[in-house]
């Protein structure tokens, strides 16, 4: 699902107000897999800022029903641009829709500024974040589902976190 526009208040992104925002679920083909639950974020954070200078983990605590091996990373957020027919050929690319460009200085290895830069936990989950500068922050985290060495799908969740001067 893609929509248009993210917010202008976005700092990392080099275009926010013309960007679009792509919800992107890869579901396994039920006769390969028997059957499968994707895994589940759970509900938005209720602590979705940074606070500027100090060490920070997240947590989403994202779960899957079929006790499924969980893979996460940080991917660059999807943009809404794009031919959106076709089929999926499950090559792990994502045919139909580029990734947001980056703010000049901000990538997956710098997405909030701050030293250690943010990080996430490949087999936690558990996100670090230590940012420098207030602003408005965009990242994306990809959740890939393995059972038995196969990849079966991914799911991903696109937020924005703000970054505040916190006492």
């Amino acid at each position: 699902w893609d929509d248009c526009c993210r917010n202008a208040l976005i700092d990392n992104l080099n275009t926010p107000d013309a960007d679009g925002m792509t919800y992107y679920v890869q579901i396994p083909d039920p006769a390969l897999t028997g059957g499968n639950c994707t895994p589940d974020f759970g509900s938005y954070p209720s602590d979705g800022y940074l606070c500027i200078g100090f060490d920070q983990e997240i947590d989403w605590g994202v779960t899957d029903a079929d006790g499924d091996s969980l893979v996460y990373s940080f991917v660059d957020p999807l943009n809404s641009v794009g031919n959106t027919t076709g089929s999926y050929s499950g090559s792990g690319a994502y045919p139909f829709y580029t990734s947001c460009p980056w703010e000049t200085g901000y990538s997956l290895n710098n997405i909030v500024g701050g030293s250690p830069v943010m990080s996430i936990d490949p087999s936690s989950g558990i996100i670090s974040a230590t940012p420098s500068l207030i602003g408005y922050f965009v990242f994306t985290v990809r959740v890939e589902e393995y059972r038995n060495g196969i990849k079966l799908g991914e799911v991903r969740r696109d937020v924005q976190y703000a970054s505040l001067p916190c006492t």
